[in-house]
């Protein structure tokens, strides 16, 4: 194994030598999603359609007590959005 001085570091020779034996430290792209992406995720799903769907419904019939739910659904969304961007935040500073 090479020997190299903690105060000095590698030579140039040294450095040259591990580049092209391909031992060079590469940056990576980030795999998480965009924001665009985490609200476009949790906005449209099947339950959120299903909800609406419900609260359309109701709105015609009337019967105007029974649309509070929708407000569940509608926190259930934001806390969603909001959990997966702190965690998405939380992945990107981890692989820098």
């Amino acid at each position: 194994m090479e020997e190299f001085s903690k105060t000095n570091g590698l030579t140039s020779a040294q450095v040259s030598e591990r580049i092209a034996q391909g031992k060079v430290n590469q940056t990576s792209t980030l795999k998480t999603k965009s924001y665009k992406r985490i609200f476009y995720d949790n906005i449209c799903t099947l339950f959120n359609l299903i909800n609406v769907i419900l609260f359309v419904l109701l709105l015609l019939v009337g019967s105007y007590k029974n649309l509070l739910f929708i407000g569940v659904v509608f926190f259930n969304t934001i806390i969603g959005i909001i959990q997966e961007i702190r965690s998405k935040r939380s992945v990107d500073k981890l692989t820098i």
